[in-house]
Formats: structure tokens, C-alpha cells, sequence
């Protein structure tokens, strides 16, 4: 009986030996890791950049930000104190994808350049992804023959949106509902 008491005893204490070495190379093996993840945000910074006598206008992309869908639009108005309107006789000619002559008698006549479209609603949307450093909006203003630039004062304002380009490609249903359009 003694003989099994010691037994007993040496059986239960290799028993939990084996348990404790165990435990210890498993933790040891395995380890603590902590895991990181990092998350950033999307940067989306343009800007608008002029050049020249005939007012080429450039829609930038701001280093570090991400592709972009582009939208502007272009007016004329008044630089009268008063915010008066434009003189009546005042025309502004708005042109796309091509070559204008000379702006008829009257006219402001603003071209824009080659990608852009109207859209309708007073803006005018890039056919593509901003993703260099920048893209021509105005190819150039011309002011006609007949516009009296003493008595009649006016600036031409230039206005840009942009939104993330989510898709790598351009698709019309992208940009569409990018700006909320849809």
C-alpha cells in the first residue's frame, strides 16, 4: 500500500511536470504579437491655375493627393460696386472642341479645351481622371471687337469641384456618382 502511495504520488507530480513544461514551450513558441494596422485617408486637393494674355485656364492636382473626377464651370460677371448685371448687349459665347474665329461684335467668347463637356447644369465635366499634375480647362477668352472694355468691367470667374475617382477607369456612371448625380 505504501509501495502504491509513493506511486500515486510520483505519477501525479511527472503528470503535472509534463503539464507545466508544456504550457511553458507553448507560450514560449507562440508568443505575444501585436498587430497593427494602419489606415489612412484619401487626399483630394486641386486648385486653379491661369497663364498667358488669352486666360488659359488649368485645373491642378495638389502633390500627394489621390485620382480625381474633375467639374467647373466658367462665368462672366460684373466688377460694378453695385453688383449691377452686365450691359444688356452683352453676349458671352461659350464654345467646346474646336478652333473659334474671332468673337463676334458684342461677345465674350470663352473656349473650352478639348475633354470637357457640358453637362447641363452649369458645370462642365472632365472626360477622364486627374491623375498628373494638372489639365486645361479655358483654352482662352476673347473679348470682341464691339465690347467697350473702359465702360463695361467684368471678370470671368472660374469654379472647380473634385471628387475621389473611386474606379481606376473613367465610366460616365462613376463620375456621376461621385458628385452625387444619380
Amino acid at each position: 500500500m505504501k509501495r502504491f502511495r509513493h506511486s500515486r504520488l510520483l505519477l501525479t507530480v511527472c503528470v503535472l511536470a509534463v503539464v507545466l513544461v508544456g504550457a511553458t514551450l507553448a507560450l514560449q513558441v507562440s508568443g505575444v504579437l501585436a498587430l497593427q494596422n494602419r489606415i489612412s485617408t484619401a487626399q483630394n486637393g486641386t486648385g486653379i491655375e491661369e497663364e498667358g494674355d488669352q486666360k488659359r485656364v488649368f485645373i491642378t492636382l495638389d502633390a500627394g493627393s489621390d485620382p480625381s473626377y474633375l467639374r467647373a464651370r466658367v462665368t462672366v460677371e460684373s466688377t460694378d460696386q453695385e453688383n449691377a448685371a452686365l450691359p444688356p448687349d452683352l453676349k458671352v459665347l461659350y464654345t467646346t472642341n474646336g478652333t473659334p474665329g474671332a468673337a463676334p461684335k458684342d461677345t465674350v467668347l470663352i473656349q473650352i479645351s478639348n475633354g470637357w463637356v457640358d453637362g447641363g447644369d452649369g458645370f462642365y465635366y472632365y472626360q477622364g481622371i486627374l491623375s498628373s499634375e494638372r489639365v486645361q480647362f479655358v483654352e482662352r477668352v476673347v473679348v470682341g471687337e464691339g465690347v467697350d472694355l473702359l465702360t463695361t468691367q467684368f471678370d470671368v470667374v472660374v469654379y472647380q469641384e473634385s471628387a475621389l475617382a473611386l474606379e481606376d477607369d473613367w465610366s460616365q456612371a462613376g463620375m456621376a456618382t461621385a458628385f452625387g448625380r444619380l
